[in-house]
C-alpha cells in the first residue's frame, strides 16, 4: 500500500468561532465535519478514505451510541470502517461530550 497514513482527531467544536456544540447529537455531526474538512487539507478525499475509528463518550448510553452509529453510516456509506469506542470520565474541556479519532490512507 502506497500513500500516506493520516490521523487526526477532532471534538464537536466550530472551527471558525471555538463554540462547542451543546447536544451530544450536534456534537457528533460537528466532530465528523471538522475530520472530513482537516482530511481534505491534508490532501486526502475525505472519510472514503477513513479505516479505523476510535470514539470517546463521556455518555455510553443507547442515544449517545446510536447517534453515533447513524453519523458514522452517513458519513461512510460506501465503507464500515473499524470502529472502537470507549467511556472516558471526562475530555479536555469542559462542556465536551465526545472526541473521534481517526485513521485513513491517503494516497500518495
Amino acid at each position: 500500500m502506497t500513500g500516506l497514513n493520516a490521523r487526526g482527531k477532532a471534538s464537536g467544536w466550530n472551527p471558525k468561532t471555538g463554540e462547542l456544540a451543546k447536544t451530544m447529537e450536534e456534537q457528533i455531526e460537528k466532530a465528523f465535519q471538522n475530520i472530513e474538512l482537516n482530511l481534505k487539507d491534508s490532501g486526502g478525499a475525505g472519510w472514503s478514505q477513513v479505516y479505523k475509528i476510535r470514539s470517546y463518550h463521556v455518555d455510553l448510553s443507547p442515544e449517545s451510541l446510536g447517534a453515533t452509529v447513524a453519523t458514522i453510516r452517513k458519513w461512510c456509506p460506501n465503507h464500515a470502517p473499524v470502529w472502537t469506542c470507549m467511556g472516558v470520565a471526562a475530555l479536555g474541556e469542559e462542556g465536551m461530550l465526545i472526541e473521534i479519532e481517526v485513521e485513513a490512507q491517503v494516497p500518495r
